[in-house]
């Protein structure tokens, strides 16, 4: 999702702040990360994952990042 452009990019930070508003749509780190298999939210999962991976970028770098994922 991050090699969207700039409107769909814009268009998953709205749908975050939809979920938001609606805990009980939230996926807890903790189950999230570990997740193997498609929640029956998918949106969710994506929406999520698409913040998380964002803001584990912006910590430091991509290739970081990939390390990250490489190791888990």
């Amino acid at each position: 999702m991050l090699a969207e452009d700039a409107e769909e990019q814009q268009r998953h930070q709205a749908l975050l702040r939809g979920f938001i508003d609606q805990p009980d749509r939230l996926i807890p780190l903790t189950r999230l990360l570990p997740m193997k298999d498609f929640p029956k939210d998918v949106m969710a999962l994506y929406v999520q994952g698409h913040s998380l991976t964002r803001f584990l970028i912006e910590q430091k770098d991509r290739k970081t990042f990939l390390a990250f994922v490489k190791q888990g």
